[in-house]
């Protein structure tokens, strides 16, 4: 009977050992701050995020789209993706009105290619949304080579 007991003991001790053992092992280190993350700019290099003329969206909308890193400089983008919310008024089959949302969605090189560019022309209207995501550029590193970076997306909200 002694020895099942000490037997018991000594399965109970490692089991408890190798469980604070691979707790240790999982200790989370400390998250690594990516500072390389550039924010993304129209081609007037001025215009990110927020309110945005319909004139001046025509403007800059089929021009090549450029990220500036934390550093300051400015990089041209290499991909992004583009989703156009066009807002409307539609009728229901009772006559009864009601607003919806349609989206256009495409991926993109540099800019916008020439068919949504001109697209953007006829469409775009106060209310409506531009998303610009999703955006790699090319970042140098210290070795002298690049690096591919994801910048953080932008949001245009059309005015008049």
């Amino acid at each position: 009977m002694k020895q099942n007991r000490w037997k018991q003991w000594g399965i109970t001790a490692v089991l408890i050992a190798g469980t604070a053992g691979v707790l240790w092992a999982q200790k989370q280190k400390a998250p690594v701050k990516d500072d390389r993350k550039g924010q993304t700019y129209l081609s007037d290099k001025a215009t990110a995020t927020g309110n945005i003329s319909v004139d001046n969206f025509h403007k800059l909308i089929s021009e090549p789209v450029w990220v500036k890193d934390s550093a300051g400089n400015f990089y041209p983008v290499q991909t992004f993706t583009y989703t156009y919310a066009e807002r409307g008024i539609y009728e229901d089959e009772t006559g009864k009105e009601f607003i919806s949302t349609d989206y256009l969605s495409s991926h993109c090189k540099d800019k916008l290619d020439k068919g949504m560019a001109s697209d953007m022309q006829y469409r775009a209207k106060a209310g409506d949304t531009a998303y610009i995501e999703q955006v790699m550029y090319m970042l140098p590193n210290k070795e002298g080579k690049q690096t591919a970076v994801q910048a953080q997306g932008i949001k245009l909200i059309l005015t008049k």
